[in-house]
C-alpha cells in the first residue's frame, strides 16, 4: 500500500474518532453547565477551546496549514473565548 492509500484509509476513521471526541466533550460540557461559577467556567472554556481546535484541524482542513490561516481562526477561537471569561469575570456570574 502506498503513503497515499494509507492517508486515505486513515482518514475518514480519524474522523470518526474526533466525532466521537466532540459528542463526548460535548455531553460532558452539557453536565458541567450547571455548574456556572468560576472553577468551572474555566473547565467548559477549556473544553470549547479544545472542540473548537478539533473543528479546525479535522472539518475545516486546517490540520497540514503552515502560517497565516490556522494562526488567525484559532487566534479568532482564542480572542472569543477570552471575550467570554472576561465578561464572566466582570459581571461576576
Amino acid at each position: 500500500m502506498s503513503a497515499s492509500t494509507t492517508a486515505a484509509t486513515t482518514l475518514p476513521h480519524r474522523r470518526q474518532r474526533t466525532w466521537l471526541l466532540l459528542a463526548g466533550l460535548t455531553v460532558l460540557a452539557a453536565a458541567l453547565v450547571k455548574h456556572l461559577y468560576y472553577p468551572w467556567t474555566l473547565w467548559l472554556l477549556g473544553i470549547t477551546f479544545v472542540k473548537g481546535q478539533l473543528v479546525v484541524d479535522e472539518y475545516m482542513g486546517l490540520r497540514w496549514v503552515q502560517g497565516y490561516w490556522r494562526r488567525l481562526v484559532l487566534g479568532y477561537l482564542v480572542v472569543v473565548l477570552t471575550a467570554i471569561a472576561l465578561v464572566q469575570w466582570l459581571t461576576g456570574a
